[in-house]
């Protein structure tokens, strides 16, 4: 036993999967990032691919900067804990080998003034798993192993398996644009978007009895989940803009659009709270038109693509809260694990509609491009397996 680890002998290098350029990811041994005392070794049972890890793969850019580097991408993981570092083992005594954990892939810096209010999702010195928008890039979790700072693993309860536990994140985000939202039972809502984090949104506003639940997308079939598992009371199919359409007229269509919805759900006045969860530019139109006097848009995806045609005029003369949602602060992470295991959501499992194994993680990522996979089944969660699946 060495003076940095109280368990069994370390792993020093992993088997990852290494993102080299737009879709171009190839395997390879690679050394391990350096194993501190405050660490825990993870071997990685389950791994989800986000729409962040989905940009990544297909653009190899960051808000559209190429990146510099190769990185390891996936950040949404479970596993189990292989060793300990001797600090790790005296701080939190609750972490054992063979804990399963969830990962949280964020690492604040615990000194900053947002860090020392519990906002650690807006440290100005915030490094996240495979995220490059710091240098040098913190690799992700599609790989086998990863030494992580114990703080940030959290033990799993027994009944809920490694594959489900990878919602743990973008459900402790879906928990922090309702609160920062106030979402209250009663309220009326509506939910832009069709994928994980819409479909989560709805089933979290339906466990705090929220209604009517309005779910509003390009994508049926995968809004009908929502209706399938009474996450949502109603859906409106967004038909997509004919090609080559211009800003300006995808702008009046949208308007349109959100003036029709509210006519046929009867709620002319408008939703009390409106969840965007597409960052895109149309759905913040479409945002906007659909929130009444007063109401509340969460912004819970950003982009940098946004022009002139946000009618932000609009929100200001309603008086519309735009509410920025980043991530999430403390505590939330493990409240949504604790979610998870309590059932109160729903059937969350299915949305996990697909799975690979670790050699076959590109599978997935091409499948999530189209929303479709081999058998043109619709994907909403791809997971990859462990390395030995």
């Amino acid at each position: 036993m060495t003076d940095k680890m109280s368990s069994p002998a370390l792993v020093v290098d992993t088997k990852a999967h290494i993102l080299q350029g737009a879709r171009n990811l190839t395997v390879h041994q690679v050394p391990l990032e350096p194993f501190s005392p405050m660490h825990v070794q993870v071997r990685i049972r389950s791994v989800g691919l986000s729409s962040s890890d989905l940009i990544y793969f297909e653009t190899h850019t960051h808000n559209g900067r190429p990146l510099k580097a190769p990185m390891i991408i996936g950040k949404e993981a479970t596993g189990e804990i292989t060793a300990l570092g001797v600090m790790a083992a005296r701080t939190w005594p609750h972490l054992q080998v063979g804990s399963r954990i969830a990962i949280e892939p964020s690492i604040p810096c615990r000194i900053c003034h947002e860090c020392a209010s519990g906002k650690y999702n807006v440290c100005v010195n915030m490094r996240s798993a495979a995220n490059a928008a710091r240098e040098p890039y913190v690799h992700g979790f599609l790989r086998e192993y990863v030494n992580w700072p114990g703080e940030m693993v959290h033990p799993l309860p027994t009944n809920i398996p490694f594959d489900l536990a990878t919602l743990g994140e973008p459900l402790a985000r879906v928990i922090h644009a309702a609160g920062r939202a106030s979402l209250q039972p009663s309220t009326s809502v509506a939910v832009l978007g069709s994928g994980l984090l819409a479909l989560l949104t709805c089933a979290y506003a339906k466990s705090l009895g929220c209604y009517p639940i309005c779910i509003i997308d390009t994508d049926k079939i995968r809004m009908d989940v929502a209706l399938a598992q009474d996450w949502a009371s109603h859906t409106y199919t967004v038909p997509p803009p004919p090609a080559n359409t211009s800003s300006a007229n995808i702008f009046i269509a949208r308007k349109a659009v959100a003036h029709t919805i509210l006519r046929e759900r009867q709620m002319i006045s408008g939703y009390e709270t409106v969840f965007e969860t597409t960052g895109s530019e149309t759905g913040t139109q479409l945002a906007i038109f659909l929130a009444k006097r007063a109401g509340k848009i969460a912004l819970m995806n950003g982009t940098d693509r946004f022009s002139h045609y946000v009618p932000l005029g609009e929100a200001i003369i309603r008086e519309i809260d735009l509410i920025s949602c980043h991530g999430y602060s403390a505590g939330e992470f493990p409240k949504a694990l604790s979610f998870l295991a309590s059932g109160s959501l729903g059937d969350l499992a299915s949305l996990l509609t697909q799975k690979v194994p670790f050699a076959k993680a590109e599978d997935g990522f091409h499948w999530l491009s189209r929303n479709r996979d081999a058998q043109n089944k619709p994907v909403i969660r791809v997971i990859v397996g462990p390395a030995d699946m």
